[in-house]
């Protein structure tokens, strides 16, 4: 327990610092993210001594980038779009983890190290060894490659594997390396789009409106074709 609140407290230090906002709440619950209509970071209590104390800064720094960058404008059509359904809003987060993650490079030296290391696991070069394809094939409780019934998700990944490696990875599924090839050329241009430097609320909203129109624009085509195909195969399985 000693250990537990240890790392609450420090959580609570990097978040409401680095989040330039004292009122931000740090909570227990399913998994790390922050929930902008409450103000909250929150993390998965069990899981939270299984992690070492740079992979908890890491992604403490990553959910009060969340609270620095993240805006969501319900009166946009882009916005009530994305949030229209889960796979969509899916897209919207995995773009909007990259663009946190560079705005956070761009503010605060030191921050690289520590969110480096905590993608370390959770995104490997090699994505057969990813927490994430463990996860999606337990989900399944199957012997077939997640990625085999879901090319959409294995799209959402290799957005984030281009992230960070900057290039596009091996993959499982050949609409997959189309639709990459169709809209990689966009990451870039949406990874980073946000202010410069320090900036206001009418700013940080501007830049999240342009983010969401560039997905719809240069992305949501391909996607949506993914998911029809996961469908499909989902049924047929």
């Amino acid at each position: 327990m000693n250990n537990l609140k240890r790392f609450i407290d420090l959580m609570e230090i990097i978040s409401t610092a680095l989040g330039e906002d004292i009122d931000l709440r740090i909570r227990p619950g399913q998994g790390w993210f922050y929930d902008y209509e409450k103000n909250e970071v929150v993390f998965p209590e069990k899981l939270l001594l299984n992690y070492t104390p740079e992979e908890v800064i890491g992604f403490t720094i990553h959910e009060a980038g969340h609270r620095q960058l993240t805006r969501i404008d319900m009166r946009r059509e882009e916005f009530k779009l994305f949030y229209s359904k889960h796979y969509l809003k899916l897209l919207l987060s995995v773009f909007e983890d990259a663009r946190v993650n560079n705005w956070m490079f761009s503010l605060f030296p030191g921050a690289r190290y520590y969110l480096e290391f905590m993608y370390k696991d959770l995104l490997s070069e090699s994505l057969e060894k990813s927490e994430y394809v463990t996860h999606l094939q337990r989900q399944i409780n199957g012997s077939v490659h997640p990625y085999q019934l879901y090319p959409h998700l294995e799209y959402v990944l290799s957005i984030m594997y281009y992230w960070r490696y900057k290039k596009i990875p091996k993959l499982v599924n050949p609409e997959v390396k189309k639709a990459l090839k169709n809209t990689s050329q966009f990451f870039e241009e949406i990874f980073n789009c946000f202010p410069k430097g320090r900036a206001g609320e009418k700013e940080r909203f501007a830049f999240a409106c342009k983010t969401a129109q560039l997905i719809k624009e240069h992305i949501l085509e391909d996607y949506e074709r993914l998911v029809h195909i996961s469908k499909e195969r989902v049924d047929q399985a």
